[in-house]
């Protein structure tokens, strides 16, 4: 009989995870004594105050010399009493004690015993997780900032970083906190944290992160920097009030890993060719959308090296991020602070009196930003861009809502790319599958022709080896590339509907995101499932 959740999460409370967490249980008696310390040393302080005042009200010496007789013989009596002897002597233990029991409570000087491995319940992500060893996960040593660091907090990140993570997610509930994290686009939970070591586990992460241990009712950002053996790790980390307590994301992003050259973001060729074009340009905006953690970023910054590397060093690159993602030598790159009132808008006015060739703008967000954008990609200025639409002939209804005008919309344009994240099948144990009704009715439903539909032919992984019985072999990207052509600029410029400006998008050769993914389903790149699944 298969064993159910419970018993999962049971079997992972094993004697390894007891080692790592088992030391989080002192900080109840910690804090417990550490209270009691605490009154004490305010009884005391009050006894003291008290005697001053007294002092003062009833005797008022006349001049210091019979100040310091009285407060003499004051300090005799008080410290042959008992019960001022017993109330002191037990304020030192119980200060005493409260901090050996600090110092037990933290793990920060004592190195994890068991991998990652030990500590999660049996799940999808167990394959990936097979290969962490004891040895994979030494990475202890760079958090010894702070004597009172959990080493459960050191052995997460780097296990995170060994599956080659995008992020981690801490996210308390009522009765336990829930970690997962994100491997090639799918999310999924790690293990269970009891939910009594919520706050420390959080305290630590700001700590790291240089954030407001005491903050807990305003979202804070921080990063941090991890030296690993395969290089540098930036950890973005994002803490959010929630109604049991602070949540915590944290984004991993690995030192030039965002730079990507054109020909492997999985591009067709002729999409490629006509997008290396568009980077030749002199001026216009180039409009990037898609959901959150589609890609963009990867994209921009892979457009950005092509950019350098075929204009060479007499071309200024400029960025203006929130936040940055990767630290390029090659361009500059400014960082948007709302606290300090550099917003998008004004940060683009001002990059814009230095006069670059090439701008890279992290993304559209108000009328006033549009606006610069627009009159910078209409005045000399090639801008890169990234704007919230449904598709890529929704970019300029969305401009014109922000409140640009059909015309300067229209003009500025030089096209929108569509993209999204679709996992690749294994090539190792990638199999053809027969078609079925069902995958032909999801295909029509999906806006398929129904002759097409029955002809194709698809692949699915089962999973093997290679693919840690995953059937999936990395993430590739799917596009959609919208370039301006007069008809085009004429629709926009009369302000028809989205889906009329896609028709003839489509009738001017452009290629939608549906059929690409069709595409690589057919060519074994992607399963029929997953291109419907993300294009839907």
């Amino acid at each position: 009989m298969a064993r159910t959740v419970d018993e999962h999460r049971r079997r992972a409370l094993s004697t390894s995870t007891r080692q790592v967490l088992s030391p989080l249980h002192w900080v109840r008696y910690t804090a417990t004594v550490d209270r009691f310390a605490r009154l004490l040393r305010w009884l005391a302080v009050l006894v003291t105050v008290t005697g001053l005042v007294c002092l003062y009200l009833f005797w008022r010496p006349a001049d210091l010399s019979a100040a310091w007789i009285i407060l003499r013989d004051l300090g005799t009596i008080a410290l042959s009493s008992r019960v001022v002897q017993v109330a002191a002597g037990l304020a030192v233990v119980a200060t005493i004690g409260a901090r050996l029991l600090d110092q037990g409570a933290h793990l920060g000087e004592r190195a994890p015993q068991a991998s990652l491995v030990e500590l999660a319940p049996e799940s999808r992500a167990a394959p990936m997780s097979a290969r962490l060893v004891s040895k994979d996960l030494d990475f202890g040593r760079h958090f010894k900032r702070r004597p009172n660091a959990p080493a459960f907090v050191d052995e997460l990140l780097s296990a995170a970083i060994t599956v080659g993570a995008s992020d981690v997610h801490i996210q308390p509930q009522d009765l336990h906190t829930r970690v997962a994290w994100r491997v090639r686009g799918e999310l999924t939970e790690v293990l269970t944290v009891p939910r009594a070591h919520h706050e420390l586990v959080v305290r630590r992460l700001k700590i790291l992160s240089s954030l407001t241990t005491y903050q807990t009712d305003l979202p804070q950002d921080g990063r941090l920097n991890i030296e690993t053996p395969k290089g540098a790790v930036d950890v973005r980390v994002s803490v959010l009030p929630t109604h049991h307590g602070e949540k915590v994301v944290l984004r991993l992003a690995r030192a030039g890993h965002g730079l990507i050259d054109l020909m492997q973001l999985g591009m067709p060729e002729s999409l490629r060719l006509d997008f290396e074009d568009l980077l030749t340009q002199p001026q216009g905006l180039i409009v990037f959308t898609g959901p959150t953690g589609c890609g963009k970023t990867t994209t921009l910054y892979s457009a950005l090296s092509h950019i350098h590397l075929n204009r060479g060093e007499t071309t200024s690159i400029a960025t203006i991020e929130d936040p940055i993602e990767i630290d390029l030598p090659f361009l500059s790159q400014t960082q948007v602070d709302h606290t300090v009132g550099l917003s998008f808008s004004q940060t683009l006015r001002a990059v814009l009196r230095q006069d670059p060739n090439v701008m890279m703008v992290g993304e559209i967000r108000d009328q006033e930003t549009a606006d610069t954008a627009v009159e910078a990609g209409l005045s000399g200025h090639l801008i890169l861009t990234t704007l919230h639409s449904e598709s890529t002939a929704g970019v300029f209804n969305r401009l014109i809502d922000m409140g640009i005008e059909p015309f300067l919309a229209s003009s500025s344009v030089l096209a929108a790319v569509s993209q999204r994240l679709v996992r690749r099948l294994c090539v190792e144990c990638r199999r053809p599958v027969e078609r079925d009704r069902k995958a032909t009715r999801q295909m029509i439903q999906a806006g398929i022709n129904a002759t097409a539909a029955e002809s194709l032919s698809f692949y699915a992984a089962p999973g093997c080896k290679a693919c840690d019985g995953t059937g999936v072999a990395g993430v590739t990207a799917i596009f959609e590339l919208l370039r301006m052509t007069p008809r085009l600029r004429n629709l926009v410029t009369d302000k028809v509907a989205t889906p009329t400006i896609a028709q003839a998008a489509e009738e001017e050769g452009m290629t939608p995101l549906l059929r690409a993914a069709i595409l690589e389903a057919v060519a074994g790149t992607i399963s029929l499932d997953e291109a419907l699944r993300v294009v839907r």
